[in-house]
């Protein structure tokens, strides 16, 4: 074999070797799932991987002359914002997002391709179709845009505070309102709650339940504002103590706090009223037996009783002598809703009767159900013994009135006789016979 042989053998060989080699290229571009595509500088396509192709259902050998922006965005323009043609003018790698007619998102890179010399010879297109996480990422940020919204126009505070002293580290717009701030980040620049507990026992306590069974529900606390003014709030709190916060809700309860303060005092002046009242004042349940629910001093002795818990501990058909009559009392009373002066005779603890009258409306309660009677009852034994008496006493009246009317007529009777005999005696003669008849 001589020399031009051997020469065309390694030719042949070395020929052989780079098809391998391109081929193997080729296969490595292919299996790479990224779109990559190479372009002169009038943006037409030299080469194409199959990722590109598959992209827009082509194949590699027909794009290839034709400019990209014909299969990725309007044929007949490049695209906005162009990474690739960036490239070409600043000669370095430019990236950008870009988003194509049919919708897709892309991560597009442009890399600039020098020869030996140094000359630029194309760009190399690197797209990476990023739809999903795209679409993802624009999901989270209107889920995050909305809770963000529900976060900030909640109508309760919403906060994470320190655990050791109650810094606050995240706050919305109502919980910074609460305390006194215009804007959450005054608050958490300048809020610590610890240091504004009136009881810092109370902030002991919650945290120390916390810590043991990792919850506190609706726990209140009297808190001062920035201006030093004081309210009151209820909250409910988690501990994460691994991140060292607590997190939780909570609203003002001041003008509640207020609310019920008057209310008690109202309810006091109520009982105190209640309670000096000469007459008996009670709340019962209705039907045929019914339960007490309340019963005044005046209530428990009249009928015996030490204080209103024994009074509870029976029921108001017990002061019955015939039980069925509180059944009949309690249908009345429902059907007309009010009963007045409703005279009843009772029975004591001891069994001594009672004469009462009985004044009773009922109240309904908000399913507009009965749900109660309220009852005044007066003691009327001294005056029924009175009246009694009295009428006796008119009865005697009546008689002695017939008696005197009887003995009047009776004796304008006898003196007509008495004065006959009297002028009967004047005609008879005088002698000793006479006067014995007379």
């Amino acid at each position: 074999m001589n020399d031009e042989s051997m020469t065309k053998e390694q030719l042949l060989d070395e020929l052989r070797a780079l098809r391998e080699s391109e081929a193997q290229k080729r296969a490595m571009l292919d299996g790479i799932t990224i779109n990559l595509a190479f372009v002169n500088e009038n943006l037409e396509i030299l080469w194409v991987n199959k990722a590109s192709a598959d992209s827009v259902n082509r194949n590699a050998d027909e794009m290839i002359g034709h400019k990209c922006h014909e299969f990725w965005g309007d044929p007949n323009a490049p695209c906005d914002g162009c990474p690739t043609a960036r490239a070409f003018k600043t000669k370095r790698t430019e990236q950008t997002i870009m988003h194509t007619p049919d919708g897709r998102v892309w991560d597009e890179k442009g890399e600039p391709v020098f020869d030996e010399k140094g000359e630029l010879i194309g760009v190399l297109e690197i797209a990476h179709d990023i739809t999903a996480r795209a679409r993802a990422e624009e999901a989270l940020r209107e889920s995050e845009e909305k809770y963000r919204h529900i976060f900030n126009n909640a109508q309760v505070g919403i906060f994470r505070t320190r655990i050791n002293d109650g810094k606050v580290l995240e706050c919305n717009d109502r919980f910074a309102r609460t305390y006194g701030y215009e804007t959450p980040e005054e608050c958490m620049a300048d809020f610590v709650v610890s240091e504004h507990y009136t009881d810092p026992g109370i902030r002991e306590k919650m945290v120390a339940t916390l810590m043991e069974k990792g919850e506190v529900d609706n726990q209140e606390a009297r808190i001062s504002r920035k201006d030093g003014e004081d309210v009151w709030v209820r909250f409910s709190a988690r501990v994460y103590p691994g991140k060292g916060y607590l997190e939780g809700v909570g609203y003002e309860i001041t003008e509640e706090k207020k609310a019920l303060k008057a209310l008690q005092e109202s309810e006091e002046r109520y009982r105190t009223l209640v309670d000096n009242l000469p007459v008996a004042v009670y709340r019962n349940t209705p039907g045929p037996k019914g339960a007490f629910l309340t019963a005044n001093p005046a209530f428990c002795k009249m009928f015996g009783f030490k204080n209103e818990e024994e009074v509870k501990k029976i029921a108001p058909a017990d002061l019955y002598e015939k039980p069925k009559e509180r059944e009949q009392y309690s249908d009345n009373l429902i059907e007309k809703g009010v009963v007045e002066n409703d005279e009843r005779t009772l029975m004591k603890r001891d069994g001594t009767p009672v004469h009462t009258s009985i004044t009773s409306r009922v109240v309904y309660g908000k399913d507009g159900e009965v749900s109660h009677f309220d009852s005044i009852m007066l003691d009327i034994t001294e005056q029924k013994r009175l009246a009694n008496q009295l009428q006796q006493a008119q009865k005697m009246e009546a008689v002695a009135t017939l008696a005197g009317g009887v003995a009047h007529e009776f004796n304008n009777a006898l003196m007509g006789i008495v004065g006959n005999l009297e002028l009967l005696k004047m005609d008879l003669p005088e002698d000793e016979g006479r006067d014995k008849y007379f």
